[in-house]
This record gives C-alpha cells, structure tokens and sequence, in this order.
C-alpha cells in the first residue's frame, strides 16, 4: 500500500498532540502539598515561647518571620517574643517529586504590652518633729513620678517628701507606658501629719525580683574601635543555626604574656541587668580553634584543641550591676598572628544563649599596645609573625618631604603621572574600572613633613579638578630615580571613606619594551577603604604559560589603619621577595614559587639583574576600591617618608 508523506506527518502530529496531552495529564494529577498552621494565640510580652503547630502533606516546612524586630523563629517549632506589636509569620513548603509546592499560608498574632506593677512605700513616721522622708517605688518598667495632692500640707522632690504644716499629705505615684509597657495603674498613700509620730521609719527591704531567661551575656570590653569585628562570619555562624541570633564576634590584638580582663554585662528576657548569676566561661572554646597558652585562675592550657570539650571552662558571679570579670593570662612568649584564645560566656549554653565570641590575638609583643598588626595570612612563611625587616640595613636614599607647604614632590625625585589612562597601554580606568583622573595639583605637601594625595570631586576641592568627577594625584619616580635589591619603607596615613584605594608599589624599568605583567609588579602596600582593618601586599608577574598570575597576603588588624601611621616595608632580593606592616611580615614569595626559569625580580638570561621605580597614588572605586561611599567628596593619602636601604650585601645608590 502507498503512503504519503501527508499521511506520515499527519500521524507524527497526532502522537505529539497525544504525548502532550498525556504529560499535562500527569502534570494535572500531581496533588499540590498541604500546609496546616493553626492560628496562633495572643502574647504578652515577656511571656514565653509560643508553639508552632505546623503540619504539611508531604516535604518538608519551613516558618519564617516577616517582622524580625517584634518575633523570630526558633528552630522551626515555636516563636520568641521580642517587642510588643504584631507578629507575622509565613510558612512555605517547596513540596516534592511527587507533590507541587503549597501555597504559603500567613499567620499574625498581637503580642499586648506587659502590665507595669508599681508600689509606694509608706512614710507615717513624717511629722513636724521628724519632716522629711524618703519614699521608695518599684516598678517593672520605665520611671516612676511622684507628686503632692496636698501641697499645703507637703511637698516632694524626687523622692524625698517634706512636711509644711500639721495636716493630711498625700503623694500619687504614676508610671507612664513604655515600647513594650502598659501605663502603671496610679497607686496613692496618704498619712497625717503630727507634731510627732510614734511611728518608727520602716527598714526597707528590696523587693524580690525574678529573672528569667533566655540570657543575653555581653561582652564589653572590646568594641569596633579597638578589635576586628567579624559580622560577616558570626551571621554565618548564625545562618547554620550554630548560635543564637544577636550574636557577635571580635578579634582583639593583646600582647604576648599580658593580663588582659574580660568583663560582661548579664541581662535577662527583660533586658533587666542580672545580679547574683553564675556564669560559665569558655577559653579555649569548643569549635573555636585555639592555639595559644593561656592560664585563668588556677586552669592553665596548652592551646590544644579539645573539640567538643573546652580547653578550660571556669565560673564566676555577676555583681550587683550584673557584671562579671574575668583575667586571662597569655603565657605566649612570641608574637604572632593567628595565635589565639578564643572565649564565650554562657548561662544555660553556647547555642542557647544570645552570647559574644571574642578572640583574644597574642600578636603584639610584650608591652605592645592594641591597634597595629595582623589577623590573617599571606603566602611564604609564618604570616603575621613579629620578625622585623632587616637588622643591618644601612640608608642609600630617602624624601622626607620636608618642602614648603604647597610644593609637589621634589622634580630630581618624582614626576606626575597625569590622566584617566585613556591614552595608556591600561586604557580608560587605568584597566581597573577606576573612576578618577589623575592631575598633579592633587599631589601637595603640607609644610609639616608629610606629602598629601587628595582625592577630591569639585565640592570637596574646586581648586583641582579633571575630566572627571574625581580628580586624584599619582608620582612615580620613573626616569628619576631606578632601583635595584633592598629595603624600602614608608610611613604612612591610611584615608578614610569607602571606595578610597591608596597603593605604595614598584613596577619594572623596562615596562615600556616588555610591557606589563613581563616587567613585573611589586605591591607594598594596598588598601581599600570599604576594608578599613586590612593591609595586602602583591607579587604580579607573567607565569610560564604566558598569563598574568599574581600571588597576594594580607593581615588584619585591630583598629582602622586610617586613625594613623604605620610602617610598610618591603625586602626584595634576587629569589625571594618579604613584605611587612609593623615588623610583621605579610607575604613572601619565592622565585621557587613561580615556576618560571627567569622572574622579572632576579638576573635575566644574560645576568643582567632588574631595576624598578616607585610609585605613590591614590585612585578611587574600580576592582580592588569598590563602591565609593554617598555624599564623599574628599580623601586624603599621608606619606610621612619614603627610604631605601641596602641589606645584606644588597643595594646601591638609586640612578636614572
């Protein structure tokens, strides 16, 4: 039998409206997950946790809270209460393989304010013969006001009420509402007053008060102006549902066997301060990491890990303010970054307990104060570690920047790199997306001893400006003055404000004939003002595939390297180059490191050994700066000095 092509395609088209048909029937017939939320009950605030009874079809259900500031969900299974107000709280279920997703169901419950109980005591022993007395309130939130309904008869001051004549005084007490407080129901005494009273003033005895938690257990001694605060992973911490929320985290730099005490301040679910209470302190913690000695009390540790256990675990009471101190005693004798002790107090447990995770550094050496230094790594050998530079470094050449007030940088020295590097081999931006243009009014020194580089927009300096929006200084000295191996370090000033990207670098002399990264690119020193607390050093060559390859260190340190000088010191020689901030050593990288033959920092195939410049600059935003911060309009990048060394049998006087 002949069959057509029409025929063909007309079956073809009936098995696919029937293949399609038959998928959208399947699609059709999955059943949708179901999720039951029972309505929630009514809360008052103080109260306890309320259940969630949520219960679904299939998959798995998760409650989140729409209005953090008033609830948060703990573990799934109930709500804790935080403020008065409204609560909401949405259920979502993704469903399954076998069952669509549910639809969300909402529910909100009111969490009332908590009654506000007030008393007044009494004061029958006021009379002519004996006319003041003091009063004593209690109340459970807020303030609570006295005042005379019979100021003929007395009057009060604060708490203090005074007899005028023989006759009845009264005093009202009223304690208006707070956030989460009902007004206080108005309590009255009134007592007669005599020419005398038989009535003996009262021995007061402070009222019973009970605590409850959950506890939060700050600590407060270090805050963000002399430790490292780590939000970023102690919401990690938190996400992992490893803690309570509210947590936080610092790293604070103490120095090697120093006594360094700890204090906390114990509240309750009121926020009431929590005298009388036991706490638990952990050092050492569990999970924590830590590898420094340290002794608390009579306890003494290793800094061996004992995970799940604390390496020590102590106690102490809360005074009557609710604060409990604590000493550490650091028996490291070396400094070094990343060497630590890392605490927590707790009431009821790390994970229970709204708590701070703190840290304590012994990278600074004995005597040292908190502020420079590091937290954190870097390529070579032990980073962070208080070494030094060079011991017998002998000075070939400095600028002090002693001119006059005004002046540039001195010409046989610097010269101007000017532009948005639209005409250089880096292109617009300078090949890193920077959004300022470089003019040479922007490079002044200040008469004191320091060169200024000022970033500015027209508001912030009108008298220096650019094609663009933000007009920045850079001096290099290129064609002034080449160097060989060495030591070279500056002092220098940090700007602050986000976006900010100062850089203290060297670059290859031979640039121009083998271009970048060929010549290669020593970093001293970068910063990004949106990372205020890290310094990072740099190495940028050409690796033997041909590619740009670049190894970086960094280290953290405990206070803003905007609030003031610090040294940035760089050893370079023929196989090895060491960066530092402080004495302490930031990077090394090896000419092993690299896997090439011949490194743009070491003798060539000829023997010929490299010489580079320095440069100074201060660029804004792009790939390293980041966003710069709204409404900014002027930074500004101190150098105090710059000078170069010969070490070790290395170094010469600096040539054209």
């Amino acid at each position: 039998m002949k069959i057509s092509l029409k025929h063909v395609l007309v079956a073809a088209i009936a098995a696919l409206i029937g293949l399609s048909a038959n998928v959208q029937a399947q699609s059709a017939t999955m059943p949708t997950a179901t999720i039951a939320f029972p309505t929630l009950p009514r809360a008052v605030f103080g109260g306890p946790d309320v259940p969630l009874q949520i219960t679904q079809s299939a998959g798995t259900t998760t409650a989140e809270s729409t209005t953090p500031a008033t609830c948060s969900v703990i573990n799934n299974s109930s709500v804790r209460i935080l403020a008065a107000g409204i609560c909401k709280i949405t259920a979502t279920n993704l469903g399954t393989t076998s069952h669509k997703p549910a639809r969300a169901v909402n529910r909100s419950f009111s969490i009332s304010k908590a009654p506000n109980v007030l008393t007044i005591s009494d004061f029958g022993w006021l009379s002519m013969a004996n006319p003041t007395a003091d009063i004593t309130t209690t109340e459970t939130s807020g303030v609570t006001l006295l005042t005379s309904l019979s100021t003929r008869y007395c009057t009060i001051s604060g708490k203090k009420v005074t007899a005028i004549k023989v006759g009845p005084c009264t005093i009202r007490a009223s304690s208006p509402s707070t956030e989460n407080y009902l007004t206080a129901k108005t309590v009255s005494k009134t007592v007669l007053i005599g020419l005398t009273s038989s009535i003996l003033p009262p021995v007061v005895v402070p009222p019973t008060i009970t605590y409850v938690g959950p506890w939060t257990i700050r600590q407060t001694t270090f805050n963000d102006t002399n430790s490292f605060n780590r939000s970023a992973d102690a919401n990690a911490w938190v996400a992992n549902k490893w803690y309570m929320p509210g947590l936080r985290a610092h790293i604070a730099q103490v120095a090697v066997q120093s006594t360094t005490k700890v204090s906390y301040l114990v509240t309750d679910s009121l926020g009431r301060p929590t005298p009388n209470k036991t706490i638990n302190l952990s050092v050492g913690k569990r999970h924590g990491g830590s590898t420094a000695s340290v002794k608390v009390g009579t306890f003494t540790t290793n800094g061996v890990d004992k995970t799940p256990l604390d390496q020590i675990l102590v106690t102490g009471t809360t005074d009557s303010k609710g604060v409990v101190s604590f000493d550490i005693i650091g028996l490291e004798t070396v400094a070094k970054a990343g060497r630590y002790t890392q605490i927590a107090a707790w009431i009821t447990d790390l994970e229970k307990d709204v708590i701070d995770i703190t840290n304590l550094e012994y990278s600074l050496p004995a005597g040292g104060s908190n502020g420079g230094g590091g937290t954190g790594g870097g390529g070579g050998t032990t980073p962070g570690e208080v070494i030094g530079g060079p011991t017998d470094k002998q000075l070939l050449w400095s600028d002090e920047f002693n001119s006059a007030a005004g002046s540039g940088p001195t010409s046989s020295n610097w010269g101007p790199d000017i532009g948005d590097g639209c005409n250089t081999a880096a292109g617009c931006g300078w090949g890193n997306g920077e959004a300022q243009s470089y003019a040479a009014c922007a490079n002044k020194q200040d008469g004191n001893g320091s060169m200024i580089i000022t970033s500015s927009t027209t508001a912030g300096d009108p008298s220096c400006t650019s094609n663009k929006t933000w007009t920045s200084g850079k001096f290099t000295s290129f064609g002034k003055k080449h160097f060989g191996y060495g030591y070279f370090e500056a002092r220098l000033k940090m700007p602050t404000g986000g976006g900010t990207w100062p850089a203290f670098w060297t670059l290859g002399t031979n640039i121009n004939s083998v271009g970048w990264p060929l010549c290669g690119e020593l970093d001293v020193m970068e910063y990004a003002g949106n990372s205020p607390f890290t310094n990072t050093s740099a190495v940028h060559y050409r690796n033997p595939s041909g590619a740009h390859q670049y190894k970086m260190g960094a280290l953290n340190n405990s206070l803003s390297l905007a609030q003031g000088f610090h040294t940035y010191g760089m050893l370079w020689l023929p196989n090895e180059v060491k960066f530092y901030i402080d004495d302490r050593q930031v990077l090394v990288v090896k000419k092993s490191d690299t896997g090439l033959t011949y490194w743009p920092f070491g003798p060539n195939a000829s023997g010929a050994d490299p010489k580079m410049y320095i440069i100074f600059n201060l660029a804004m935003g792009g790939s390293y700066g980041g966003g710069i911060q709204a409404g900014y309009s002027k930074a500004t990048f101190n150098i105090d000095y710059v000078r170069y060394y010969s070490t070790g049998g290395y170094g010469s006087v600096p040539t054209n």
